[in-house]
């Protein structure tokens, strides 16, 4: 559902239409156990799928860059800061694992696009102590 939904996002945004709602409206009616029966369901699916789509916008820097067992810093849109960490964090363990990144991290920058992220400059320890607090 992630992977369709992404995709179909992609395109709208090529195409230049908002989209501005993915998936269900998260309701305590939807919390209940036997509301849904069966399919995808997150109360923050919209932060799922922008999260896998910044995760293989940071792949594609990384791959190629020579950046393996080094550390890393990704500055991204201030608004984008969690869909780029991911739920759990889990954007940040999967690029250091298959990149054997020392560190990595997400710094917040105004002059980045929504939904991109570029490779900044070195990787400083106040981006951990931000890390930390995410």
């Amino acid at each position: 559902a992630v992977l369709l939904c992404r995709n179909a996002l992609l395109r709208f945004e090529q195409a230049g239409i908002d989209v501005i709602r993915i998936g269900l409206q998260p309701t305590s009616e939807l919390e209940k156990p036997g509301t849904i029966l069966a399919g995808p369901y997150h109360p923050a699916f919209r932060q799922v799928v922008e999260s896998s789509i910044l995760l293989d916008r940071m792949r594609r820097h990384l791959s190629g860059s020579g950046k393996n067992g080094d550390s890393v810093v990704f500055l991204v849109n201030p608004c984008d800061v969690s869909a780029a960490v991911g739920q759990k964090r889990s954007n940040l363990g999967i690029l250091k694992k298959e990149f054997e990144l020392r560190n990595i991290g997400i710094r917040p920058d105004r002059n980045v696009p929504r939904m991109t992220a570029r490779v900044g400059n070195d990787y400083e320890e106040k981006t951990t102590a931000f890390q930390t607090i995410l």
